[in-house]
């Protein structure tokens, strides 16, 4: 048996709508209230601004109640913290440029290094540094999440932002040489100190290694590298370039080769001008251990991909007095070099 309902007034609406908000109405008149509000805007515009009124009552309860339990010592003690360690953050940015600008100090312009940008300005930055440490300090005083190692570390980058190290009045002034690598090394070191996951840091730490002829050293942090997950593809290709580089130092080609192959069957070379320089060594290290096809096919795919790029190895090949040597004893080899990329090998 059905029910048929009326049709309500707006008279009787305003009569009811209090109940119908509180959800106190009987459930027929609820229906009836509900078709008028089907047909009337004025009705309908009514119930909202009377919704919206109870939200704003509620919500402003709902404040007082907060701000009442509001712990002020506790806030500010966390915000400290959550500034602490953004700020630590930038001034291990910091250190990690500082890192890299003595590196390239400290080398002669024929080294190829990974730097695809600019060096800092080492006093500049430095200024940048001491200012950031100097609030870090203040910060770990005021922050309830400050350890003692953070406490020490950040004194410890505040005398290498000086200029001074362990404590002690020692200038940290050397700009080029062999002073300026150990000043990168001190640097990038204290970088990974607050980030032991900044990548560029420890790729660079590695190059510093076999720069100054401590080859193992800096495999093992090319190894660390890459056994980290979520590596970026470039950054990825980096470490495996300097891997394979590092083990061609120790004239240990095959694991060179194997670096070098890993590179090529990805995907990110393809279209990076930045590693044409994979394909120019992998071809050079097939050479030395005699595969000398491959090391032409893979001379040709350096001239296919990078045809931009082909002055700069030429510039390269003409350094590389091993693989010159290696020329110069195999006419063969080199014959056919001079035949197919004469853009890289004549004269």
């Amino acid at each position: 048996m059905s029910v048929e309902l009326r049709y309500m007034p707006c008279a009787e609406f305003e009569l009811a709508i209090h109940g119908y908000v509180d959800n106190e109405l009987p459930s027929a008149d609820t229906k009836e209230l509900l078709i008028h509000l089907e047909l009337c805007d004025s009705c309908r515009h009514t119930v909202e601004a009377i919704r919206g009124q109870i939200r704003v009552h509620r919500e402003s309860r709902d404040f007082s109640k907060m701000v009442e339990s509001f712990n002020k010592s506790t806030f500010f003690q966390t915000l400290s913290g959550k500034l602490l360690g953004s700020n630590l953050e930038r001034v291990a940015e910091l250190l990690y440029e500082l890192g890299k600008a003595y590196f390239v100090a400290g080398n002669d312009s024929k080294l190829v290094t990974f730097l695809h940008k600019k060096a800092v300005a080492i006093e500049r930055t430095k200024a940048e540094g001491r200012r950031l440490v100097r609030e870090s300090a203040t910060l770990a005083g005021q922050s309830n999440g400050s350890t003692k190692k953070t406490a020490q570390s950040v004194e410890k980058t505040k005398d290498l932002f000086r200029g001074q190290r362990s404590g002690r009045n020692l200038r940290i002034g050397a700009r080029s040489g062999r002073g300026a690598l150990d000043n990168a090394r001190r640097y990038l070191e204290e970088c990974l100190i607050l980030r032991p996951d900044h990548g560029p840091a420890r790729l660079y730490l590695g190059v510093y290694f076999v720069r100054v002829d401590r080859p193992e050293e800096g495999i093992a942090e090319y190894r660390k590298l890459l056994s980290k997950n979520g590596l970026s593809p470039s950054l990825k290709v980096m470490a495996l370039q300097a891997l394979g580089n590092a083990h061609a130092y120790r004239r240990d080609y095959e694991k060179a080769v194997r670096c070098f192959q890993e590179i090529v069957e990805g995907e990110t070379v393809d279209d990076d001008p930045r590693f044409f320089t994979v394909f120019l060594s992998l071809a050079m290290f097939h050479a030395k251990l005699k595969r000398f096809d491959r090391s032409a096919e893979t001379f040709g795919e350096l001239v296919r991909r990078f045809p931009k790029k082909l002055k700069e190895a030429r510039e390269i090949l003409d350094r590389a007095e091993v693989f010159r040597n290696l020329l110069a004893s195999e006419s063969r080899f080199r014959t056919e070099l001079l035949e197919r990329y004469p853009v890289l090998f004549a004269g």
